[in-house]
C-alpha cells in the first residue's frame, strides 16, 4: 500500500529548546537536523511516496507543521533562529557545512565567542531596548546586539517554509525570571472572607444603571510571581498579523502577547527578550527591558525557574487551535460544521524537546549502586516505542504516538522521566554527600540547589504524563456516552471554540461513527459540560520526542566547562558540540522511521584534548574586572577593609589560585564517578 492510499493524519509540532549556556551549539546542530528531517518527511507526503520510504517519520503521520516554539536561555535564542529559518528556509543551511556563515549553526559557531560577548570596563550599558550591568563577566548589551544581528541579517526568502501553517503564524514563547516579580492579587467572594471585619473591602460595581456588591478584593499580601513567559505571534505578512491581532483582542490577551510581522525592524525587540532569557545570574545579568505593557522590568535567566519550556510551547499550540478555527468559514447560523471542526482540530500533537542536559544525575545516584541503565536515552526511548504493547484505552483524535506498527501511551514510556532524583557531585556517593552537607554549608546549599533544579526542570514532563492519563480517561467517558447517547438540547450549538473542541472529541471516537448528527451533538454537549469543570477542553495526548545527549556523557561535550561557558573560549569546541547535536537529532529521527541504532554504534566521539578550551586567560580578565567592581562597591561603606582587600599581597595570590583552578576545570578531561 502506498502512502497516497493510506490515511495519514496531520501533525502539529511544538518545538521546545532548553537552556544550555554555550552548548547552544548543540541545540543549533540538533535543530538544523530536526527541521531537515521534518522537511524531508513532508516531501515524501507531497510526493505520495511508498510507505517504505525512509523519509517518513511515522507510518501514520501526514503533513507536519511547526506552529509553536518554546525557548529558555540559550534555547530562546535558538528558538528565535528557528522562527527565522521557517520564514527564510535558506537560513537553515541545508546542504552546507555546520560553520557556514549566515546559517543557524554557523552563527553559533562563528559568533558565539568570548571576545565578542565580554564587556569592557565596568560601566553599565544602556540602549533603547536593554540596560545591562558592566561588572558582569559577559555583556548583556553585547549579547543583545549579537542576537539582533543574527535575527535581522541574511537573505530573505520570497516564500516561507512548507512547515509553516497556512495561517502564516508561528507562536513563540520565551521564559524569563523577573527579579522583583509581579503582584498576584487574590479575589475572594465576599461570603468566603470570614471573621476579620476589614480584611478587604466589598467593591461597588455599576451594572446596568444600578449598583451591586462584587467580590471582596483582599489587600496585597506580598504574593509575587517571578516566572514569566513572553509570548509572540509572528506572522509572515500584514494579513496574517491582522488574524493574530484579532485573536488576541477577541480572547482578551492583547496585554500579554504581541502580534508582529517577522521582519528586521522587529529583531531588536525580540533579541532583547531572548538576551534577557539568557542572562545567567552571575555571568551576564540582571538586565532591564520593557515588558509587553512598556513597563521597565529587571530580569535574569529564564532557565532559573523553567529551563525546560515544554509547557509554554504546548500552551501556545492550543492558542493556534483557536486561530485555525477562526479562519474557517462560518455557517449562516453562526455555528461550525463537522467538516470545519475536523479541518481545524483533527490532528496529532507532537513536541520535539531538545536538551543538552536532560538529567545530570548519574544512574548510580538515581537507582543506587548497581542500578539499572539510564532512563533518559533518546534512542532507547524510540526503541521502547517500537516494542511497547498496544494501548487498550480508546483513542481520542489519535491521542498516542504511532511508531512502527504499534501504538503506545506516553506515560508508560517516560516513567523514568517522572522521578525527581537528587543530584550528586561527580565521584561522591549519596551517603558521602549527606555526610558532607551535615558538616559544610556550601555542600548543603549545592545539594539543595541541584535537587531543586532537577525537580523544577522535570515538572513539564511530569505534567505531560499526568495530562495524558486524564485525556485517556476523558476518551473512555466519551466512548461510554456514545454507547448511551443522551438527549440533545437545542440550546447547545457548535459556535464557540470550547463547543468545537468537545464536538471534535466526539468525531474522533470510533463509536461515534454509528450515531446520528443529533446524537453526536448530544454527546458533545455532555463533553462540553464536563470540560467546564475539568479544564480538559482542547487537551489531547502529546507525543514526546526527546532529543537528548547520551546520559552518561563524561567528556562528550568540548564546551561543557565552567558551567557550559567554556564553549565560548574555543571555536573547535563549538564545532564539536554542534556536530554532536546533529548526530543525536539524526539518530532520534531515524529511530522514528524504525531504524533504531544504539548510541554506542553511532560513532559519537568524545571531545579530544585539542577541541577543549586550553586556558582561562580571557575569562580571568573579566573576573579581575568584576572583582575590582565588587571591591569598589564595598569601598563606599567600608573603606578601610576595601583598601586592605585591594593590596597586591592579597589580590594577586587570589587571582593566581583562581587562574589555576579555572585552567584545571577547562582543560582536564571528565571522568566517571568511580574514577574521579
Amino acid at each position: 500500500m502506498t502512502a497516497s492510499h493510506r490515511q495519514r493524519h496531520a501533525v502539529r509540532a511544538s518545538l521546545a529548546f532548553a537552556g544550555a549556556g554555550a552548548l547552544g551549539t548543540f541545540l543549533s546542530g540538533a535543530a538544523k537536523q530536526l527541521l531537515i528531517a521534518l522537511r524531508n518527511h513532508n516531501r515524501a507526503v507531497w510526493e505520495g511516496a511508498a510507505d517504505s520510504d525512509p523519509r517518513y517519520l511515522g507510518p501514520h503521520w501526514g503533513r507536519i507543521t511547526v506552529d509553536s516554539i518554546g525557548g529558555a536561555s540559550a534555547g530562546a535564542i535558538c528558538g528565535a533562529q528557528i522562527v527565522k529559518a521557517l520564514f527564510d528556509p535558506r537560513y537553515l543551511g541545508e546542504g552546507l557545512d555546520d560553520d557556514a556563515p549566515g546559517t543557524i549553526t554557523g552563527d553559533w559557531i562563528n559568533e558565539g565567542d568570548f571576545v565578542v560577548l565580554a564587556g569592557e570596563g565596568t560601566a553599565a550599558a544602556r540602549t533603547a531596548h536593554m540596560d545591562a550591568p558592566g561588572w558582569s563577566l559577559l555583556s548583556g548589551a553585547r549579547l543583545h546586539e549579537l542576537v539582533e544581528k543574527l535575527l535581522s541579517g541574511g537573505a530573505t526568502a520570497a516564500e516561507p517554509d512548507g512547515l509553516v501553517e497556512e495561517s502564516g503564524i508561528i507562536a513563540f514563547g520565551v521564559t524569563l525570571t523577573d527579579l522583583f516579580g509581579v503582584h498576584a492579587h487574590a479575589d475572594f467572594d465576599a461570603d468566603r472572607v470570614l471573621g476579620h471585619p476589614d480584611f478587604g473591602q466589598a467593591v461597588v460595581m455599576p451594572r446596568q444603571g444600578s449598583t451591586a456588591h462584587g467580590p471582596r478584593l483582599v489587600r496585597d499580601l506580598g504574593g509575587r510571581n517571578h516566572a514569566e513567559v513572553r509570548k509572540f505571534l509572528f506572522a509572515r505578512d500584514e494579513a496574517s498579523r491582522a488574524v493574530a491581532a484579532r485573536f488576541l483582542a477577541d480572547t482578551g490577551r492583547s496585554d500579554v502577547a504581541e502580534a508582529l510581522v517577522w521582519q528586521a525592524s522587529e529583531a531588536a525587540k525580540v533579541a532583547a527578550v531572548c538576551a534577557a532569557s539568557a542572562a545567567l545570574p552571575f555571568a551576564i545579568g540582571p538586565v532591564a527591558i520593557d515588558d509587553a505593557r512598556g513597563e521597565r522590568r529587571l530580569y535574569i535567566d529564564g532557565g532559573v525557574l523553567n529551563n525546560k519550556p515544554v509547557a509554554p510551547a504546548l500552551r501556545l499550540g492550543r492558542w493556534q487551535d483557536a486561530i485555525r478555527l477562526q479562519l474557517q468559514q462560518r455557517e449562516p447560523d453562526g455555528t461550525f460544521s463537522a467538516a470545519t471542526v475536523g479541518a481545524a482540530l483533527n490532528y496529532e500533537r507532537a513536541v520535539f524537546f531538545v536538551d543538552a542536559f536532560p538529567d545530570q544525575t548519574p544512574a548510580r545516584a538515581r537507582h543506587g549502586e548497581g542500578g539499572s541503565a539510564p532512563a533518559v536515552d533518546p534512542v532507547r526511548f524510540a526503541e521502547a516505542l517500537l516494542k511497547a504493547p498496544k494501548a487498550r484505552v480508546p483513542t481520542l483524535t489519535r491521542p498516542a504516538i504511532a511508531v512502527g506498527s504499534r501504538t503506545v501511551q506516553l506515560q508508560s514510556i517516560i516513567a523514568g522521566l517522572t522521578e525527581a532524583p537528587v543530584a550528586e557531585v561527580r565521584g561522591q556517593t549519596r551517603e558521602q554527600q549527606m555526610e558532607a552537607s551535615l558538616h559544610h554549608p556550601t555542600a548543603a546549599s549545592r545539594l539543595f540547589f541541584d535537587s531543586l533544579m532537577n525537580s523544577v526542570r522535570a515538572q513539564d514532563m511530569r505534567e505531560i504524563a499526568k495530562r495524558n492519563n486524564l485525556v485517556a480517561a476523558r476518551a473512555r467517558f466519551i466512548t461510554d456516552r456514545c454507547e448511551r447517547p443522551p438527549v440533545h438540547h437545542e440550546a447547545f450549538r457548535v459556535d464557540t471554540l470550547a463547543a468545537a473542541q468537545a464536538y471534535a472529541s466526539v468525531l474522533g471516537i470510533a463509536a461515534a461513527a454509528a450515531l446520528t448528527e443529533e446524537q453526536k451533538l448530544a454527546v458533545a454537549e455532555r463533553v462540553w459540560e464536563s470540560d467546564q469543570v475539568s479544564g480538559l477542553g482542547g487537551r489531547r495526548m502529546v507525543s514526546l520526542v526527546p532529543v537528548f545527549s547520551p546520559d552518561e556523557r563524561y567528556d562528550l561535550f568540548a564546551g561543557d566547562r565552567i558551567y557550559a561557558v567554556g564553549g565560548l573560549l574555543s571555536l573547535q569546541a563549538r564545532m564539536h558540540d554542534a556536530g554532536i547535536g546533529r548526530q543525536v537529532a539524526h539518530a532520534v529521527t531515524e529511530a522514528l522511521s524504525g531504524k533504531v541504532v544504539p548510541f554506542d554504534a553511532l560513532g559519537i566521539r568524545k571531545a579530544e584534548e585539542s577541541q577543549r578550551p586550553q586556558d582561562a586567560d580571557l575569562l580571568m580578565r573579566r573576573i579581575r574586572a568584576s572583582g575590582s567592581a565588587l571591591v569598589d562597591s564595598f569601598f563606599e561603606r567600608h573603606p578601610i577593609v576595601a583598601w586592605f582587600a585591594k593590596l597586591p599581597i592579597y589580590l594577586e595570590p587570589i587571582m593566581r589560585i583562581a587562574k589555576r583552578s579555572l585552567d584545571s576545570q577547562v582543560s582536564a578531561p571528565r571522568l566517571p564517578p568511580d574514577e574521579s
